[in-house]
């Protein structure tokens, strides 16, 4: 019998607020790449978020994300955009400092991981797996 891995239909919310400039949001899309690898180069959608979704985009190396952000931290908006896509993603993963609001419940049809880059772990939702990269 054929070997088979189920790959999941991916996105990305990827904190582009102020707070995350820097060797945060290097990090950040290291992690991506590292993901973007696990797939087998699938391809993931992508959401630069701070307050606001600047852009969305499927990639498939971190290299061609679009960077855009900078301000306040939300990553509800991020989060509830993610739910709205087509097709509806099985995972969502947030890339972030943590220093962001978060929804009350999860988002309905996807698993929520929560990357946190540092050690700022504090109100993360339970709903959410979280994983601390240092």
């Amino acid at each position: 019998p054929a070997v088979r891995r189920p790959v999941p239909n991916t996105a990305i919310v990827l904190d582009t607020s102020g707070s995350m400039i820097g060797d945060d949001l290097q990090s950040a899309l290291n992690e991506t790449q590292g993901v973007l690898k696990a797939l087998g180069g699938q391809g993931v959608r992508v959401l630069a978020t701070d307050a606001r979704v600047h852009t969305r985009q499927k990639v498939t190396n971190a290299s061609k994300i679009q960077v855009l952000g900078g301000g306040g931290t939300d990553m509800r908006v991020g989060l509830d955009e993610a739910a709205k896509l087509k097709p509806n993603p099985d995972l969502c993963i947030v890339l972030t400092d943590g220093y962001t609001p978060w929804p009350d419940k999860a988002p309905r049809g996807m698993r929520v991981i929560v990357a946190v880059i540092g050690r700022y772990r504090d109100g993360i939702p339970k709903w959410a797996r979280t994983v601390v990269i240092d």
